[in-house]
């Protein structure tokens, strides 16, 4: 069994999914990654990570979607809704907030910002 925390990335954009998973793995976390919100269920209920980070605007199941679900089964782990600047976003983010991510960033956001993020929740600084 491994000390590290794991973290399971939702995102379908191929950037952001690559440059999130290496950005955690710097900081010594375990990461698991799914490019749509039906294959972050699965993740999600195979890998029981610490946290998630989701995007909310994906094809098979939305972040929102996906955050319900999760909530679902497990109310108490931490998520962190990421969003695209637009104003649709703006308001996704804000429902998504409501709904139950604990916190949200909207894209593009600096790496400092999400591990600050990351590292808050983490350690329950709900």
């Amino acid at each position: 069994m491994s000390d590290k925390q794991s973290i399971l990335v939702v995102e379908d954009d191929p950037q952001y999914l690559v440059l999130l998973q290496e950005v955690l793995r710097e900081e010594n976390y375990l990461v698991h990654v799914a490019h749509d919100g039906g294959e972050g269920m699965k993740q999600f209920r195979i890998g029981q990570p610490d946290l998630v980070i989701t995007d909310l605007v994906m094809p098979n199941k939305e972040g929102i979607e996906l955050i319900q679900a999760i909530r679902g089964s497990r109310p108490d782990i931490p998520i962190i809704a990421i969003s695209g600047g637009y104003s649709f976003s703006k308001s996704a983010l804000e429902i998504s907030h409501d709904l139950g991510a604990d916190d949200v960033l909207e894209k593009p956001f600096r790496t400092a910002e999400l591990l600050a993020k990351v590292s808050q929740l983490l350690t329950g600084g709900d």
